[in-house]
């Protein structure tokens, strides 16, 4: 209803500016009986632009109804003419009184009264025409966004259903080894499982989660992970806090890493040597992970990445765009990530 109202008004003030404007610039000396002549010669001008612009245009034009559409231009021409018609005798006893008091004032006559309607006539089509198109254009550019954004929602909101499950998979092994060594550490797992579960479920649905959350997540899956390691393996967690603010962050944006490095970082007896670091300022996370590589026979590069790897990719992308970077670098002994993410 605002925008409505809003777009009335500038229509008006576009009118009013457009019928002023000569008297204050063109016309010597201002005459009221001059100024309402004027104005009776917008009349017919102003009722075929929007008869055009709002009726004409959209329901034959736009309609390929391009037939109808010529006869109704010939229909706003006879009404055109028509409107000065009616008006004439106005206009006659306007052009009168500006004679009287200013009898020098000339007015157009004859043939060119004719061809000047005529032109104001087609110049009235084409600025509706003109304004129609642009209107238009407009309408599809915002339509194209909305599109846009609901297609990089959709796939956010895919590639974050793709995540949960693949983390399931990779708990639900480390509780399995647990249960076959019949492990008094199980029901700590389980419990710790319950709240990564909550996480994923609840957290992983908003759009952004306090840092700190994210970080403690991460460091119950590598608990739960380390639960099935033996004493060789080696994981360190850093963390490094500048700032005391609350800093956001994507949530389950960190763990494709995480869980990519325990998956592929195991050598044949299944220890890992894995080292995490956090940092977190008042304009920046930066966030690196890297990891032993233990290549094997038919191993292959989609399978060393994995689907969490090209899915977080993803979601950088659409949530961070420009505003992150990420730089993967592998050798045949160490596999690295380090991400970087403007806050």
């Amino acid at each position: 209803m605002q925008k409505e109202a809003k777009n009335i008004l500038i229509h008006l003030v576009s009118w009013c500016v457009l019928i002023v404007v000569p008297h204050l610039f063109v016309i010597n000396a201002f005459s009221l009986s001059l100024f309402c002549f004027h104005t009776t010669l917008y009349v017919a001008p102003i009722i075929i632009f929007y008869l055009h612009l709002e009726v004409v245009l959209p329901v034959l034009f736009a309609r390929g109804r391009y037939g109808a559409y010529f006869l109704m231009l010939l229909a706003l021409g006879v009404l055109f003419f028509f409107i000065f018609w009616l008006l004439a005798p106005l206009q006659e006893r306007l052009m009168d009184m500006v004679h009287s008091t200013n009898p020098s004032t000339v007015f157009i006559q004859g043939k060119t009264k004719i061809v000047v309607r005529f032109i104001l006539f087609f110049v009235s089509l084409a600025a509706s025409g003109v304004l129609s198109y642009s209107i238009q254009g407009v309408k599809r550019e915002r339509l194209m966004q909305e599109l846009e954004e609901r297609h990089a929602e959709s796939n956010l909101q895919l590639l974050k259903s793709q995540l949960s499950p693949h983390f399931l998979f990779n708990a639900m092994n480390s509780l399995y080894s647990l249960a076959l060594k019949k492990s008094d550490d199980l029901p700590n797992a389980i419990l710790t499982l319950s709240d990564l579960l909550r996480y994923s479920t609840y957290d992983s649905v908003k759009d952004y989660v306090d840092i700190e959350n994210e970080i403690k997540y991460l460091h119950d899956y590598v608990n739960t992970q380390k639960l099935r390691l033996s004493s060789e393996s080696v994981v360190n967690f850093e963390e490094n806090w500048t700032t005391k603010e609350k800093i956001k962050i994507a949530p389950m944006i960190l763990i494709p890493f995480v869980e990519n490095a325990f998956k592929h970082g195991k050598n044949d007896e299944g220890n890992v040597n894995i080292s995490i670091n956090i940092g977190v300022n008042l304009n920046e996370i930066v966030f690196h992970i890297q990891n032993e590589v233990f290549k094997r026979e038919n191993s292959s590069k989609d399978s060393v990445h994995g689907i969490g790897i090209q899915n977080v990719k993803s979601r950088l992308q659409i949530i961070y765009g420009t505003k992150h970077s990420l730089q993967i670098s592998e050798t045949e002994s160490l596999y690295s990530v380090t991400l970087k993410i403007n806050v």
